[in-house]
């Protein structure tokens, strides 16, 4: 079995290292974008214009001649030098179309961010299906990207990707990965990641000013639980949800 590993990058990839020391054959494949670097130790770096997450992986799709494809990210990194094998044999025992990893989140990580990956990607000790594919750990076979290619959409390609077909979810396998909360990142993030899911045919969970200031109240327990400073972090995912929402109906 052989896989290569396709990691978008504008920054140093934290995890090639991890890559590198799995135990079966892992190829990794840097996309460097914007201020992206021109060579990572154990990788192989190509130059790319950046054209939305769907059609810049989609596009990789060509340079890879191994059975597997592994798309992750820049901060993500396998725990276990049998991460990427454990996700290919669940594979190949399930009829999963693809198979994601558990998030463990960081040390630092935040009270909310470690509620949230808990509940994203459960503890376990066998697959099961899950609702759709997340690209900071998935692992698909190449021809199925071949035969059913990712769609060219700026955000939330694993969500439409994942449309009709099953996902198997191996938490066995595990990547370390969260991200600190700002609240400028979480306001972009939320508007572009909704206004797709709306397009998709999600409803919309902030769909009117209204609705918005219903939601306020809410906001006190994760304020409670994770200090004052995540005050700005939930009404910047709020307000981004409900800008979303407006440009999803445009």
């Amino acid at each position: 079995m052989s896989v290569t590993a396709i990691i978008p990058a504008c920054r140093l990839p934290y995890g090639v290292r991890s890559l590198n020391a799995q135990d079966i054959a892992v190829r990794v494949l840097v996309l460097s974008n914007g201020g992206g670097p021109q060579q990572v130790p154990g990788a192989e770096v190509h130059r790319v214009e950046w054209a939305g997450h769907g059609a810049t992986r989609q596009a990789a799709i060509s340079k890879v001649d191994t059975e597997y494809v592994f798309f992750t990210v820049d901060d993500a990194v396998c725990l276990g030098t049998d991460c990427i094998r454990t996700m290919v044999e669940a594979l190949e025992a399930g009829s999963w179309d693809a198979v994601i990893a558990q998030q463990m989140p960081q040390a630092d990580a935040d009270p909310i961010t470690i509620d949230r990956l808990r509940n994203w990607t459960p503890p376990g000790e066998s697959v099961v299906q899950t609702k759709q594919v997340d690209h900071v750990a998935t692992l698909y076979r190449t021809e199925t990207l071949r035969h059913h290619p990712l769609p060219p959409v700026p955000i939330a390609e694993d969500a439409w990707w994942s449309l009709g077909r099953r996902v198997g979810y191996v938490p066995m396998a595990r990547v370390l990965h969260s991200h600190s909360r700002s609240p400028g990142a979480l306001y972009q993030r939320n508007r572009a990641i909704h206004a797709e899911l709306i397009r998709m045919g999600h409803p919309a969970k902030v769909p009117n000013l209204p609705a918005l200031l219903r939601a306020l109240p809410g906001l006190v327990q994760p304020v409670i639980k994770a200090g004052p400073r995540e005050l700005g972090n939930q009404l910047a995912e709020l307000v981004g949800q409900w800008h979303g929402s407006r440009e999803a109906r445009r």
